[in-house]
This record gives structure tokens, C-alpha cells and sequence, in this order.
């Protein structure tokens, strides 16, 4: 497979592979409205070796909603050469109730070159029965922002006591 869409030339030959990885990193207790946290990781990847680096921020307004950013930063050092793959995402959710919520996300990748929303409603209706839509749009921002792809989901779950 090819860990990078912009760097076509780094493949992974097709085999087995055994790696570690170790990570570690601070963060504000959870009790707190707003909670940042930092985590470094590395270790091996496949033919090479790959870190991250993430920094997170949840704001907690409320016990309703919900604001979550996260920058992700991932190196990769291959035999073949090297890539910097980095995400931006955003999270909003707001709960109405414990059954009920709205979710926002969206979210950008430097290597794929795409950015991506969706909206999500979830609706428990009864103990494990459960509605969900999701409206689903994806972006080309190599060249502007394009359209790329649209999708609408409807899931209805129904628990069958026996």
C-alpha cells in the first residue's frame, strides 16, 4: 500500500510485519471546562519509522455541549523517503438529553489533499434501539475547494427482547 497519496513512490511491500510503538504525553485533569492534552508517539512502521505529534482541546461549556479540536502531525521515515501527513478536525455536539444528540465534524488532510463534514443525529428511542442520520460531504482542495462526494444515511436499530 502507499502511506501517501502526494508521494506515490513510497510503498510498502505486501509481507508481515512486527513493530512497537511508544507513546506519552500531559494532560489538564478532565473535571476541567477546557482540557488540553499533548501526546508524542514513535516507534517502528513497517519498513521504517514513524512519530506523532498531537495536541487536543476539549471544551466543555456545558454538560450539553462540546468542543473538540485536534492537529495531528504524523512523520514517516522510509527507506524510499519521507512524508509529513497532518489532519486538522473540529467536533461540535450538543446533547439534548442522555438519548439524544447532534454531532458536527469536519476535517482537513494536507497529504490527501481532501476535507471533510458530516452531521450526525442520533436518537435512542428505547434501550438498544436507535435512530441515526448522517449527512456525509467530502471535498477536493487541491486546486480550490471541489466537490467530491455527497452521501445521506438513514440507520434504524431495533432491539428484539427475547
Amino acid at each position: 500500500f502507499r502511506p501517501s497519496k502526494r508521494k506515490p513512490h513510497l510503498a510498502i511491500p505486501a509481507g508481515t510485519y512486527k513493530f512497537n510503538t511508544f507513546g506519552t504525553g500531559p494532560s489538564t485533569t478532565r473535571s476541567r471546562k477546557d482540557r488540553l492534552s499533548l501526546s508524542l508517539e514513535g516507534g517502528g512502521y513497517y519498513t521504517g519509522r514513524r512519530y506523532e505529534i498531537s495536541i487536543r482541546n476539549n471544551y466543555r461549556p456545558s454538560g450539553q455541549l462540546s468542543i473538540e479540536t485536534e492537529f495531528e502531525t504524523n512523520l514517516l521515515r522510509l527507506p524510499q523517503g519521507n512524508a509529513t501527513i497532518q489532519t486538522l478536525s473540529n467536533r461540535l455536539v450538543y446533547a439534548f438529553n442522555t438519548d439524544f444528540f447532534v454531532k458536527l465534524f469536519a476535517q482537513w488532510n494536507n497529504d490527501s489533499q481532501q476535507m471533510s463534514g458530516n452531521f450526525l443525529l442520533s436518537y435512542r428511542y428505547r434501550p438498544g434501539s436507535d435512530i441515526f442520520f448522517v449527512f456525509d460531504h467530502g471535498f477536493d482542495t487541491q486546486s480550490g475547494i471541489e466537490k467530491q462526494n455527497r452521501a445521506v444515511l438513514l440507520k434504524v436499530s431495533y432491539l428484539i427482547g427475547l
